[in-house]
């Protein structure tokens, strides 16, 4: 089941399960403030009190985790503790917020986030044109090609209300990888009330695994200003 607008819409993709419907629902607070822009929460700044900067150090295993996917370890550091790449989030005014580092021996969770803030992961902040993606990598890889661009990382393809918040008032970007097509019907629907505009963007390959030029080349193709990103 998901909500769109002010409707519940259920239904089980079971193929041998016809078990469908639609009810009429009120606007819950969230959908009021994130139509309205006057949501808070995404407005005020990463906390950040939690990130101890000194745990982190150099070290040329970052560069090697980042090398097939085609990202530079600009922005990267690495915890020695638990051999993970960390990369440093920050705002637009270039001071680090909080920060998200990938395990490269198997330990769980395999990303973790550092800092204690409850906002949506955000990479390259203060836009207003903003591209939901599903993993972390895809969202940095991104925000390396668009400057001008702000990416959420779903960690997935669910799109919380913190995310919706964040997402209100902007020119939104649905980019998930190919495999979620329905989800990203889905998402556009839902954001479709609260964003300035909406677009999916229809991928060939995951973003983690394209190129610049094929990602460049995508984004145009679903009629997005990419020289505007840049």
């Amino acid at each position: 089941a998901w909500r769109s607008g002010n409707k519940i819409v259920y239904n089980c993709f079971s193929a041998s399960c016809g078990v469908s419907g639609v009810r009429q629902v009120g606007d819950t607070v969230e959908d009021v403030k994130a139509r309205h822009g006057r949501s808070q929460s995404v407005t005020e700044p990463f906390q950040t009190s939690s990130l101890d900067l000194k745990r982190f150090r150099h070290d040329p295993a970052v560069a090697n985790y980042l090398r097939p996917f085609g990202i530079p370890a600009d922005g990267w550091t690495f915890d020695p503790v638990e051999r993970r790449a960390v990369y440093l989030m920050t705002d637009n005014r270039g001071k680090i917020t909080d920060a998200i580092g990938r395990s490269l021996i198997g330990r769980q969770p395999k990303w973790k986030r550092y800092g204690d803030s409850s906002l949506p992961l955000v990479i390259n902040p203060g836009h207003d044109n903003i591209a939901a993606v599903e993993d972390v990598i895809s969202a940095i890889k991104l925000s390396c090609i668009f400057n001008k661009l702000s990416v959420l990382c779903l960690l997935g393809t669910s799109l919380s209300l913190g995310g919706l918040s964040y997402l209100s008032s902007k020119n939104a970007f649905i980019a998930l990888d190919r495999d979620a097509t329905d989800k990203s019907i889905q998402m556009h629907r839902r954001l479709a009330s609260v964003c300035h505009s909406v677009k999916i963007v229809r991928l060939t390959h995951d973003i983690k695994d394209s190129c610049s030029s094929e990602i460049e080349g995508v984004f145009a193709h679903a009629g997005v200003d990419t020289l505007a990103l840049r």
